[in-house]
């Protein structure tokens, strides 16, 4: 009896890893899709299939990293801890106050850079099934090349002409192969001919865009950058949680669109929290005594409190003056 054809055996896939503490990606490239695989550091695991030719171009990824932890919890924690200490022991007020500043401050420093050192910022490809991350570190370029250069493959393939189809849908098909570098000028130009369509007389080669115009936008824990290029802007935004993509100007909403937003920080309760905490040690520098007792005392007091008072305010009122922020917001689909 004759043998029954056999299948060809599939190529092993390339595995490719990236791990940082407990953030662990796999990559398991095989030929005509990646499988990818991302477990975070609370144990969530995510996983999907995407075919090369589904991938985005490099234009349309995005550079990223998640929303750094807020100072806002340990900073009351460690006021809270000194409000406590300034009434375990009011004879000391400005020595506790001090010692508690320092070591307060150095807790808060080590915790803001431990924070800060388990964050990543990740080059996303958002695809049909789902997003890929690439890690920034010292795989992730051989990782982007590498499916990027699936991705052109996968595309040429593509370059086929189909008869069933117009000649205009097919010259369209193979400008945007040629547009995502998957098949040459020279070739575009052959397909062109076999459509029965004139080859383009004196077309050139765009010239390489030159440098953009950069403009920034910078205030308190916030920074922004949009680059002007001839025909796409590329932004960028780092406001505690990194954002950079590119925007054809053909795809930005008209004018009427455009929408305003407003956002305030906490920062203006943190100083009424500092301010009562100074109160409390000052008050406690004379809690032996009978400094406050009297008519005498009150009109201290009064004099006192009409001084601090208007200073706090006018704290309270600059910290929320300084971090507020207007936006104007031009909503896009990226």
């Amino acid at each position: 009896m004759p043998e029954t054809d056999k299948l060809p055996a599939e190529t092993p896939p390339v595995v490719m890893a990236q791990k940082a503490r407990r953030t662990l990606i796999d990559y398991k490239l095989f030929d005509d899709y990646v499988e990818y695989t991302i477990k975070d550091s609370r144990g969530d695991k995510a996983s999907f299939n995407t075919r090369y030719d589904e991938l985005p171009s490099t234009f349309d990824y995005r550079t990223l990293q998640l929303r750094r932890t807020r100072m806002l919890i340990p900073v009351l924690l460690v006021m809270l801890i000194t409000i406590l200490a300034l009434f375990q022991d009011p004879a000391h007020s400005l020595a506790t106050l001090a010692g508690c500043i320092l070591l307060g401050g150095t807790a808060l420093g080590l915790s803001y850079l431990l924070q800060n050192s388990r964050h990543r910022v990740y080059t996303a490809l958002p695809g049909k099934s789902g997003k890929i991350l690439v890690m920034k570190d010292s795989e992730h370029d051989r990782i982007i090349a590498e499916l990027a250069a699936r991705r052109v493959k996968a595309l040429r393939r593509l370059a086929v002409i189909d008869s069933l189809n117009t000649p205009q849908a097919e010259l369209k098909k193979l400008t945007y192969l040629k547009d995502e570098g998957a098949i040459t000028e020279e070739e575009f130009g052959s397909y062109r001919l076999r459509l029965g369509l004139a080859s383009e007389q004196g077309a050139k080669t765009p010239k390489p865009a030159g440098a953009p115009l950069t403009l920034n936008q910078k205030a308190f824990l916030f920074d922004t950058s949009f680059s002007f290029f001839d025909r796409h802007l590329g932004f960028m935004q780092d406001d505690g949680a990194l954002n950079a993509f590119n925007v054809w100007y053909a795809d930005l909403p008209h004018s009427s669109e455009y929408r305003r937003f407003s956002k305030r920080e906490s920062y203006g309760f943190l100083v009424f929290v500092a301010g009562m905490i100074m109160a409390v040690a000052l008050l406690n520098i004379h809690a032996g005594d009978n400094y406050y007792i009297g008519n005498e005392g009150l009109m201290r007091l009064l004099k006192e409190a009409a001084v601090f008072i208007p200073v706090l305010a006018i704290a309270i009122y600059m910290a929320q003056r300084q971090t507020r922020k207007e936006y104007t917001v031009i909503p896009v689909q990226k």
